[in-house]
């Protein structure tokens, strides 16, 4: 909860570091289901009960994990082309919600944990077309969900103990953090991968992790640990959890003064791996995919520019095979930041109905970014409303063909192409007197 959101601001979820702390988390979220099972019968003292319930639970969730990838690879995909083509947000939002509730309740009803159904199905989701528009829309959810699990971590803290103990209390929590990210730096390391990428990966993940209060709220109901002492190892977590975000932020700065501190070479270090991130910066948002969008495309890739390319046509997404094509409302806000319209070159506009080129426009320059923002206007009657939104220009496509083939006829006249061109240059001018 608290690592993934941190790494999602900070745009570092595709960095090495970021890509091996959401790995060791799930693998921890897998392995928590196990230690659920554990609790239990830990507390009847059944050795045997043990490791028949561990090997049932492995099966179950080996089967479930290869139903639920087999209904993300080949029903969903279908399935979301029908919903998309509703053309409807709330059937949209509606259908992804009882997706991932089913995928909760398949496993829930294998007596295994629902965050595994939801974890499984939100992967294969993350592969599809609509991930960005699926994004957008559940982000609200996410984000009051969040909030309501940091609400009941506050309601476990006990202020008389947290006054009586606290010396304690912060000396435990700054062992906890210290040891486990030692840890975690010292296995990464035995991965392969370099020594700053560890410590990074270490301090990530230093706190406590939330499964970890669900486990000591299952002890103390089976009688296995005290509560007082529940209670205290509680607090510990939770003043793990709210250095975390300190940790994760000033991760790169902490690993740069540990080599100072230390006498490491951190550039060499950092330059013996790679450190290539996917393409997220410098590249140009095209809004619209269709005859004209394609064509830009094809100008930026013999140029070798990067692009992403967002339409809201379910037939012209199907048709194209390729990821940076994504399914989605070009002009919400949501879905551009995910497509990192904030260090994206320039972004064009190719639709023909107008008021969506308004409102992408509108919405982009609300947010405060400041990138060039060309736009393809079917008609050319509302140039000054595009500019004094925010456009910097504005292509009327009919009047482009009109001056196209005005100077097709002149040519065919026998008029010189200085002329020409002098005269298709004042005739754009005077009908684009508005355009910057």
């Amino acid at each position: 909860a608290i690592v993934t959101k941190e790494l999602s601001s900070l745009r570092q979820v595709n960095s090495r570091f970021g890509q091996l702390s959401i790995g060791i988390l799930l693998f921890q979220d897998l392995a928590a289901v196990m230690f659920l099972i554990m609790v239990p019968i830990l507390a009847g003292n059944e050795a045997a009960s043990l490791w028949n319930s561990l090997a049932w639970a492995l099966a179950k969730s080996f089967l479930l994990i290869i139903i639920l990838l087999s209904i993300g690879k080949w029903l969903l995909p279908p399935f979301f082309k029908e919903v998309a083509r509703a053309r409807s947000e709330e059937v949209f939002v509606l259908s992804t919600l009882v997706i991932v509730l089913l995928a909760a309740w398949l496993t829930h009803s294998f007596h295994l944990s629902m965050a595994l159904g939801s974890f499984v199905i939100g992967m294969m989701l993350g592969e599809s077309r609509y991930r960005h528009q699926i994004n957008s829309d559940i982000r609200v959810f996410k984000d009051i969900l969040l909030s309501l699990f940091f609400v009941t971590i506050g309601m476990n803290v006990q202020i008389q103990l947290l006054l009586e103990y606290w010396p304690r209390l912060l000396a435990f929590t700054i062992a906890l953090v210290f040891i486990k990210a030692l840890l975690i730096s010292f296995m990464v390391k035995l991965m392969g991968d370099n020594k700053t990428t560890s410590l990074q990966t270490g301090l990530s993940l230093a706190q406590a992790g939330e499964f970890g209060l669900a486990l000591l709220a299952l002890g103390v109901i089976h009688g296995i640990l005290p509560g007082d002492q529940a209670s205290f190892i509680i607090m510990v977590a939770i003043f793990s959890m709210a250095a975390s975000p300190f940790l994760i932020r000033n991760s790169d700065k902490l690993s740069q003064r540990f080599f100072a501190l230390f006498g490491g070479n951190r550039a060499a270090d950092v330059n013996g791996v790679d450190q290539k991130q996917p393409p997220s910066h410098d590249h140009v948002i095209i809004g619209g995919f269709g005859r004209v969008g394609k064509t830009i495309a094809r100008l930026l890739e013999a140029n070798n520019f990067d692009y992403i390319a967002i339409d809201n046509n379910v037939e012209v997404i199907s048709a194209v095979q390729d990821q940076k094509i994504v399914y989605g409302d070009c002009s919400n806000l949501e879905l551009l930041m995910s497509c990192h319209i904030d260090k994206a070159r320039m972004a064009i506009l190719t639709f023909r109905s107008i008021e969506i080129a308004k409102n992408t426009i509108e919405h982009i320059r609300a947010s405060g970014i400041t990138l060039p923002i060309i736009v393809r206007s079917y008609e050319h009657g509302d140039f000054e409303e595009l500019i004094s939104l925010g456009a910097n220009h504005v292509v009327p496509e009919m009047l482009e063909t009109s001056l196209l083939i005005g100077a097709q006829m002149l040519d065919v006249l026998d008029i010189d192409e200085n002329e020409i061109e002098s005269q298709i240059d004042k005739e754009r001018s005077r009908q684009l007197q508005f355009q910057d």
